[in-house]
């Protein structure tokens, strides 16, 4: 392939042909066709095809299809369309394109994806000389021991990760280590995240992975299935479509990678659920703490006070008995009822401070189990 390539432009109608030419010519060699059928009968030796959907006779889903059943996996289809939306993204990618672009097409975007395509191309066409016979040797081992070994590996590496990422990379490893291109998606308590067995994955791996996890647990497409559990899908793009034992064997190895990183997915995210309350039970002991120092800060000053203002309430009763001309024993009844009276309220704060030494009590007991659970 030329630092150029060689763009296939496929469009019905003439002037949007005139328009990716007058974009592209300048730093790629272009060819253009009329319809599917053309273009499929010239065996143009295409780097990139700039692909459109509705067109009389075959269309461009059509078109893709038939490129890819002649073994064209490699050649980067780049779909044009004026309907952009999520069905027409996924049968964009059922038929085998690797990027969608929205007509009216802008310039810079229609250059840097062709730009993009021609990088995944190269990228291909190297793994395709240095990988052809080790994909043969690896999809052989898919009947030994040597699928299982990949997924003992992976598990042995999986038992302690601490992050999704890390887990999404060791299933690109394992996905490599069988010969396959393609990419993981991984929803945990982080967020999503997609991991691409190539730098730079196709834009539509990512564009329809959202949409492909709802496809049921195993769906297969030609050489392209995914494999779906809650929180890991496993999509793959080289499915060797003309040996079905092989497939056969792909998809049941697939179904346990994935079994498996489900499995540490939610162990990563039982893990951060268990940190996440037991952050919220430390906010919450600290906040109960503070209320109940200051509310027995509070229940001592109001304490504090009450006696004083009853003392105070004590002696004005007295000296307005003495000017009632009652007598000394009368005087002496009447003083005992009001000390019995503040004696009864004093002992109501007496015994709410007694109740705060109890949360007292219990909140340290739960700092204690806090802490212990902590150094588990």
């Amino acid at each position: 392939m030329s630092e150029r390539g060689l763009i296939a432009l496929v469009d019905d109608v003439a002037a949007m042909r005139k328009l990716y030419e007058g974009v592209l010519k300048e730093q790629h060699d272009l060819v253009s066709f009329a319809d599917g059928e053309t273009f499929l009968a010239s065996d143009t030796p295409a780097d990139v095809v700039l692909l459109d959907i509705e067109m009389p006779g075959l269309s461009g889903y059509a078109t893709c299809r038939k490129l890819r059943e002649a073994g064209m996996d490699a050649v980067q289809v780049v779909f044009a369309s004026a309907h952009d939306s999520d069905e027409e993204r996924m049968e964009a990618y059922q038929s085998g394109g690797d990027d969608f672009i929205t007509k009216p097409v802008n310039a810079d975007e229609l250059r840097a994806k062709v730009q993009a395509a021609l990088r995944r191309r190269q990228v291909l066409r190297q793994l395709e000389s240095r990988s052809s016979m080790a994909q043969q040797i690896a999809f052989s081992a898919m009947s030994s021991m040597g699928a299982l070994g990949v997924i003992l590996d992976f598990m042995r590496g999986s038992a302690d990760l601490a992050e999704p990422t890390e887990l999404g990379e060791r299933l690109i490893s394992a996905l490599r280590a069988w010969g396959l291109r393609g990419a993981v998606r991984i929803h945990s308590h982080d967020g999503e995240k997609m991991v691409h067995t190539e730098a730079e994955g196709a834009p539509l791996q990512s564009a329809v992975m959202s949409s492909l996890k709802d496809m049921g647990r195993i769906f297969q497409m030609r050489s392209r299935a995914v494999v779906n559990y809650p929180n890991v899908s496993i999509l793959v793009e080289n499915l060797p479509v003309d040996d079905e034992e092989a497939i056969g064997r792909m998809r049941d190895n697939l179904a346990m990678l994935g079994e498996t990183a489900e499995t540490v997915v939610r162990g990563l995210n039982a893990i951060a659920e268990r940190d996440r309350q037991q952050v919220v039970a430390q906010a919450t002991l600290k906040e109960l703490r503070r209320l109940i120092t200051n509310t027995s800060a509070l229940s001592a000053q109001n304490r504090l006070r009450s006696e004083e203002l009853l003392g105070h309430v004590r002696d004005d009763v007295q000296s307005l008995l003495r000017g009632f001309g009652m007598t000394e024993v009368q005087e002496s009844m009447v003083a005992s009822e009001l000390d019995r009276s503040t004696g009864d309220m004093l002992a109501l704060f007496d015994e709410a401070t007694q109740i705060e030494m109890q949360f007292g009590r219990v909140l340290a007991r739960l700092h204690m189990l806090s802490a212990q659970r902590d150094e588990d």
